[in-house]
């Protein structure tokens, strides 16, 4: 969003997005930016089927409408969505790299993307250059 609109109207993106996920998530979940342009949220008592709704209502919910990035300029935002579960892992570490695993996994299938979970045996296969499996 930056190289096409500016920093200013990638600040909107962010607002905006920041907007629509509050609205979209459970009351008692909690959103946070994570990165640039990444956010994670917690889903307290949420099971895996209801995981995955949350996040494709926020997938469907972000790109529902375009985003005003200036005066009479609008643009069309989606994301990706990666999601991991506890007790199935072991700590917070290893949270926060499936979860980074499930969202590379959807920007590889095409972007604009809620994939289910990657499996437990699957740690590992779509992480970022560099970037190692937790321990077994």
């Amino acid at each position: 969003m930056n190289d096409t609109y500016g920093h200013g109207g990638g600040d909107r993106v962010l607002i905006e997005v920041t907007h629509r996920l509050s609205q979209l998530v459970r009351p008692g979940d909690l959103a946070a930016r994570y990165g640039g342009e990444e956010f994670a949220m917690l889903l307290p008592g949420a099971g895996p089927e209801e995981t995955m709704e949350i996040a494709e209502r926020i997938r469907r919910g972000v790109a529902a409408a375009p985003i005003a990035v200036s005066d009479g300029v609008l643009c069309h935002a989606t994301v990706s969505i990666g999601a991991a579960g506890v007790p199935a892992l072991r700590g917070v570490d290893e949270l926060v790299l499936a979860a980074d695993r499930a969202l590379y996994a959807a920007k590889n299938a095409g972007r604009d993307r809620s994939p289910p979970p990657p499996d437990r045996d699957d740690v590992g296969e779509h992480l970022p250059p560099g970037s190692d499996p937790p321990p077994d």
